[in-house]
């Protein structure tokens, strides 16, 4: 893959959110670099301070948490064309890791050097609304909704998801036992 076609794929999915200035998208692009992780690598890792945020332009991450009982919890997935990292306030430390489920080509952003361009000043709410649309949806999903009716929604809105990811990952997403989640597939004649 070219640098040409990375910094375009990330020019396009920052035209979707929020176009930026044609003057200013030599700067966006100097705010990033390349960085390439190998399957089961970190990007980032719970306790450490969130001060990147990541646009993927090739390769699968997972975001999860670990629970008070040491289990991995995924909160979600990032895929190509797609921006991934922990969201601070006020300097805390991360409460993600986030890893490489697959080998992934990243351009890696300073979240200190965006934060300084009246660019990001738009972004920012743009993203932020996105974030808290998403985090409705799946809190509604959790809360209200059976095993499988979350199921059906995560194919319904990551179809490629279903095949890419192994089971384990997809329960743990769904909130679902990984024995419950195989009972589940079988009964919609998903195996």
């Amino acid at each position: 893959m070219t640098v040409q076609i990375a910094y375009a794929q990330l020019k396009q999915a920052l035209n979707l959110l929020c176009p930026p200035p044609e003057s200013d998208w030599q700067k966006i692009k100097d705010t990033f670099r390349f960085v390439e992780l190998d399957k089961h690598q970190y990007f980032l890792r719970i306790g450490e301070i969130a001060e990147q945020q990541a646009f993927v332009v090739s390769g699968l991450l997972r975001m999860y948490y670990v629970n008070s009982e040491g289990k991995e919890v995924n909160r979600g997935f990032a895929m190509q064309d797609t921006f991934c990292g922990a969201y601070p306030i006020a300097n805390q430390t991360s409460p993600i890791s986030i890893q490489a489920l697959e080998p992934c080509l990243l351009l890696v952003g300073s979240l200190n050097k965006l934060k300084n361009s009246a660019y990001f000043d738009r972004l920012e709410p743009v993203i932020l609304r996105q974030m808290l649309g998403f985090r409705e949806r799946r809190e509604q999903l959790m809360l209200l909704e059976s095993a499988q009716a979350r199921f059906e929604a995560f194919i319904a809105d990551k179809p490629i998801l279903k095949d890419r990811l192994p089971q384990g990952q997809i329960a743990s997403y769904l909130g679902i036992a990984p024995a419950t989640f195989s009972r589940l597939k079988k009964k919609m004649d998903l195996t």
